[in-house]
């Protein structure tokens, strides 16, 4: 889907190994903005969001990406996000974590390639940081 939303894509591990980033992957817009992706298939078990905001962290550490540059995009497999956005909205992660349904993705995708707008395709960026 980065891809087709005309991202630079970095593939992740998927699963965390010992001493690297579990990150699932890293899309990068063409202004230079870094959202680190997270894919989860469901919503019904708390995600620790400093897990997932640890990655960007140690990204930002290491030097791939700079913070005021980049943030976290979690992508859940069901349509009802409602619990999940309600622990990011009442976390301190708030301002750097964004959340969407992949029905949602696929719809900004299709909306981006029917379009075919460079005006449009750079909202669909800001939606996604």
């Amino acid at each position: 889907m980065g891809v087709r939303l005309d991202m630079q894509v970095t593939r992740g591990r998927y699963r965390g190994r010992q001493g690297e980033v579990g990150n699932d992957g890293l899309w990068t817009s063409p202004t230079g903005h870094h959202i680190v992706v997270e894919v989860k298939t469901t919503d019904a078990y708390r995600i620790d969001l400093n897990v997932i905001a640890a990655y960007r962290g140690a990204m930002v550490s290491k030097g791939e990406v700079k913070e005021d540059q980049s943030s976290v995009l979690i992508v859940v497999g069901r349509i009802d996000t409602g619990d999940l956005e309600a622990q990011i909205r009442g976390s301190r992660h708030a301002w750097s974590m964004r959340l969407l349904s992949v029905d949602a993705l696929i719809r900004l995708v299709q909306l981006k390639e029917n379009l075919e707008d460079p005006e449009s395709l750079r909202r669909i960026h800001q939606i996604l940081v």
